[in-house]
């Protein structure tokens, strides 16, 4: 079974800087985060009150994608671009990605990011183009 969802959406961290952005805002170790890696990952207020949880891949270098729930995905970008400040980041709502679940990840060969869930699901971010043929 493999289907495209319209419930989680990618949001992108890309430039020189978004290591540093990416550590100094989030819950987990972003620096030791290798390229193809993935981590959960926490987004709390400066009092400690959690704001959102999601997967986060490190794709390239200077590169990251979240997958995050359709309903948050704005205010989420939102608020971390208040922090952006001087750093040398674009963060975007990544319309030329998807999101697709599978339960079985060795089907899908154009992935370029996969996710490994127990019981052998899995979270692939993809091309748009890629995915228009997977059901929804």
């Amino acid at each position: 079974m493999i289907y495209r969802t319209e419930q989680y959406r990618v949001l992108r961290f890309s430039g020189v800087d978004a290591t540093a952005f990416l550590q100094s805002q989030l819950t987990n170790d972003v620096a030791a985060l290798s390229i193809g890696g993935w981590q959960w990952q926490g987004y709390c207020t400066a009092k400690g009150r959690l704001q959102a949880t999601f997967a986060l891949a490190r794709t390239a270098a200077d590169t990251f994608e979240a997958v995050v729930p359709t309903s948050t995905i704005e205010p989420l970008a939102k608020r971390l671009t208040m922090f952006r400040m001087r750093s040398k980041l674009s963060i975007e709502i990544a319309t030329d990605r998807a999101v697709v679940l599978t339960d079985a990840a060795a089907e899908v060969v154009t992935a370029s990011s996969t996710l490994k869930l127990p019981d052998g699901r899995a979270i692939v971010l993809m091309p748009q183009d890629d995915a228009a043929t997977v059901p929804l």
